[in-house]
């Protein structure tokens, strides 16, 4: 949500944050948790995307060395199932 705001004559943009933050300090510990779990489950998911895509493509244009990449992202998958 934006709101604009009429200060001495000049119309300002203030842009509100729907995000809370925590005054508990048990809250605030799970914040830093849940974000670093983010970052750690999307750096997952982008390294799968794209050992996945190297494999297609390797598979798709008969390459000799697509075996080891669909082998790699298999290797790659089964790791995430166990981390989740």
């Amino acid at each position: 949500m934006v709101a604009r705001v009429r200060l001495c004559g000049i119309i300002a943009r203030f842009e509100w944050r729907k995000r809370q933050l925590a005054n508990i300090k048990s809250s605030k510990k799970d914040i830093v948790r849940s974000r670093q779990n983010r970052l750690r489950n999307s750096n997952w998911k982008s390294r799968i995307k794209t050992e996945v895509r190297k494999s297609r493509t390797a598979l798709a244009a008969s390459d000799a060395g697509a075996a080891d990449l669909v082998k790699t992202a298999s290797r790659l998958l089964d790791k995430a199932v166990t981390k989740a």
